[in-house]
């Protein structure tokens, strides 16, 4: 169905007026055609990546008027149930969308090159809409699986495969060690330059990271190099390798907000009220809502700190600096669980606030997630700091086992 200006819906993007039609032929949102007429291209969507309250992302294929055909990602946003249980109006759900939108935009126009936009954030390229759809489209990603999918099946058989092996093969699971920790290096760089750039996402999870896989090893198994398992006699054959992930990034931007957007320079296209509102208020609004993997602290902890009179006696700029630490130590919470979910899988959709030891987690490692989840906000490090102690820990085992091999 072909839609104009007049629908009560219809909004206008990226400056087109043209009419975009969307074909629902299959179950969910997988196999939906939706057409931009005045580029003359069609996007067919075809396997889900990642599901959440707000939208489904899933991978889709865009023919061009000559026939060429290219990928990317699409996210088709879901109306969301509100607090009070009623469902969110056509307009809120587009305002999410545009939110996220307008927050590339911005982060393009602030550094047009070595923006977090290149390899560490899936930012938006277009926006569609109709009466009952609100799409946005994101550049080519290849061979992508999300960190959630990841750890439930990959890291989870990659666990309990070594473990039987563990008695007579300790080193196979030293491997595993190894690649969970490479990983957690690859996403703690991603943070740490996203944080860098004054961006806040508030809704880190597994669900919202996404690893581009290498394609020879896309669905396969990859054998445990002996380099690694001197001792071994038998062939392990584990379900990926940390050498397999090409990239990580972040997605679902559509609760974040930018450092500073209220004074970056822009075209026309984001007004100043769009600015506005993608700004971080550090000191008038909440940190922003997100699920299982946000901070629980972090309310409890900004609210005290303001009622202190050390802080009411700081002028308005150090109360914001204050505030963005406080607000990037939330973060690092969100951080600290999918590290140690890494290391336990069976944590993945549980709401815990507490870890436990683990055989296979270093005690230096159980006592750092320890102080990364540290109830009280100040006591927690930095991003430069993780990404320091993870890159330590991977030269660390790689000069180690570099020792058992020769």
């Amino acid at each position: 169905m072909a839609l104009s200006s007049r629908d009560v819906f219809w909004k206008k993007h990226d400056g087109d007026n043209s009419a975009r039609t969307f074909e629902p032929i299959g179950k969910g949102f997988e196999n939906i055609t939706f057409t931009d007429e005045k580029k003359r291209a069609i996007y067919k969507t075809e396997k889900e990546i990642s599901s959440g309250a707000g939208g489904d992302y899933l991978t889709a294929k865009k023919t061009d008027e000559n026939g060429e055909t290219t990928r990317c990602m699409v996210k088709v946003f879901h109306y969301m149930k509100l607090a009070n249980n009623k469902m969110e109006d056509g307009d809120a759900m587009l305002a999410r969308a545009t939110r996220e939108k307008d927050l590339s935009q911005l982060i393009h126009r602030r550094r047009p090159k070595d923006n977090p936009c290149t390899g560490a954030m899936l930012c938006v390229e277009h926006l569609f809409q109709d009466k009952m759809h609100v799409i946005l489209v994101f550049p080519t990603f290849a061979h992508v699986i999300s960190l959630h999918t990841f750890i439930k099946n990959m890291l989870t058989a990659a666990w309990t495969a070594t473990a039987a092996f563990v008695e007579d093969y300790g080193e196979t699971q030293r491997y595993v060690v190894f690649n969970v920790i490479k990983l957690a290096a690859m996403l703690a760089k991603v943070l740490t330059r996203m944080n860098a750039f004054g961006i806040f996402h508030g809704d880190i999870s597994p669900k919202n990271i996404l690893l581009s896989m290498r394609a020879e090893h896309y669905t396969g198994s990859l054998k445990v190099p002996r380099y690694f398992v001197k001792h071994m006699t038998k062939t392990l054959e584990l379900p990926f390798s940390v050498d397999d992930v090409l990239e990580v990034r972040v997605i679902n931007f559509q609760s974040s907000c930018l450092k500073g957007a209220e004074s970056t320079s822009t075209s026309t296209s984001t007004s100043s009220t769009a600015r506005d509102v993608l700004a971080c208020d550090f000191s008038g609004h909440d940190y922003p809502k997100g699920g299982l993997y946000r901070d629980p602290f972090i309310d409890t902890a900004v609210a005290d700190l303001k009622k202190t009179d050390a802080f009411r006696q700081f002028d308005s700029a150090t109360q914001e600096g204050v505030l963005e630490g406080y607000w990037t130590r939330a973060e690092v919470y969100s951080f600290a669980k999918i590290f140690y979910v890494l290391f336990d899988p069976s944590a993945l959709d549980t709401d815990f606030t507490k870890t436990k030891s683990l055989p296979n987690l270093n005690p230096k490692f159980t006592f750092l997630i320890s102080q990364w989840m540290n109830k009280e906000n100040t006591a927690r490090s930095d991003f430069g700091r993780i990404g320091v102690h993870v890159g330590d820990a991977v030269k660390e085992l790689q000069t180690q086992w570099q020792e058992r091999s020769t």
